[in-house]
């Protein structure tokens, strides 16, 4: 599982940056606000658009402070949300990102089946991946309020 599609960057650990383009950081954004209303819509989480924007634009301005993007020539994560429109690319990368670990974990299942183990170099790869992929939860959690 890799979750770095070449839109973050992790300096000395902690620090991340956006290298993508401001449409799919508009789209990462609400895909973000997308899990939080699913998770909020049993605790009674308005489902309108209204709110939703107003989510959008919360967590964007947040984010705007965390990742640093280039959202030029917009002054704001809603004046971006108004008048960008996501070309849905980021989307369509993480369910391929998504897909190929599936796949992955299928082929070291039935690799440990026949009692053949990973070498290092790989385990350390998948170690560093799910790291990341921590890393970046740690970030995104507050935002979606899970503890």
């Amino acid at each position: 599982m890799k979750f770095n599609l070449d839109s973050f960057k992790y300096l000395f650990g902690r620090r991340m940056e956006w290298l993508g383009s401001k449409e799919d950081f508009l789209e990462f954004v609400i895909m973000v606000a997308n899990l939080r209303t699913s998770k909020s819509i049993f605790d009674g989480y308005p489902d309108d658009r209204v709110a939703f924007d107003s989510l959008c634009d919360s967590m964007g301005s947040e984010l705007l402070r965390v990742f640093r993007p280039d959202i030029s020539p917009y002054r704001s994560f809603a004046e971006l949300r108004r008048n960008v429109t996501p070309s849905f690319a980021f989307t369509r990368e993480i369910i391929g990102v998504i897909l190929k670990s599936r796949e992955e974990r299928d082929v070291y299942r039935m690799l440990d089946r026949r009692g053949i183990t990973p070498s290092r170099e790989t385990m350390h790869k998948i170690n560093r991946d799910w790291k990341e992929a921590e890393d970046l939860a740690r970030y995104l959690c507050p935002l979606l309020n899970i503890q």
